[in-house]
């Protein structure tokens, strides 16, 4: 009698694999998100569409009398399969489907078991698609006008000169960093000068 091979296998990236004894049901869900924003008006609109991640359910049995030649039965078998799937559920796996192909870089997500009277488990299993993303450095290069066009249009730099300072003596003040009202006032108008500078540069009247 010819035994009819499992539709559904899984393969891990230490080399293992899962071979299943039987599975009563498996699919595959595709499909797409629209984002809604909501305007005054009451209605909905619609700027963009992306792909969710492909997911892969099946419905499989491990049993631990399988038919022809296996080293592993009983209880040992049925460890075996649920150790694999707890062993590789934070890791990517591949699954090979008779109706699908292959399906690289998938990872379980869900794998309730139940044992029933019968010696054999039953998995409802759950597995998604994921993109693994590299991290890399960007440069980001100096602000600076976008057309040549914009860079004639902005002011030259304008050299305002050495700036005025006060001199203070610490011996007769009581602070190093005090001034008096007389500087205060120079330092004004030094300030004052400045910026009609920079506004007669600019074109700008005061």
């Amino acid at each position: 009698m010819a035994l009819r091979k499992p539709p559904v296998a899984f393969l891990a990236e230490d080399g293992s694999s899962l071979t299943l004894d039987g599975v009563t049901e498996y699919g595959l869900d595709n499909s797409v998100t629209v984002t809604e924003h909501t305007v005054e008006s009451g209605a909905n609109i619609s700027d963009h569409a992306r792909s969710n991640p492909r997911k892969f359910t099946a419905t499989v049995r491990v049993s631990a009398s399988p038919l022809g030649d296996t080293p592993l039965v009983g209880g040992q078998r049925l460890s075996v399969a649920l150790g694999w799937f707890d062993l590789h559920a934070r890791q990517r796996i591949t699954i090979v489907s008779a109706r699908f192909g292959t399906m690289a870089s998938m990872v379980l997500t869900r794998w309730p078991t139940k044992a029933t009277v019968m010696e054999h488990l039953d998995f409802q299993l759950e597995a998604v698609h994921i993109v693994l993303a590299e991290a890399g450095l960007v440069d980001i290069p100096a602000d600076a006008p976008a057309t040549e066009e914009a860079a004639v249009g902005l002011p030259d730099e304008v050299d305002v000169g050495e700036q005025a300072t006060t001199t203070t003596d610490a011996s007769t003040s009581t602070s190093a960093t005090s001034t008096t009202a007389a500087d205060e006032v120079s330092q004004e108008e030094a300030d004052t000068s400045v910026m009609l500078d920079i506004l007669d540069s600019m074109g700008i009247a005061p």
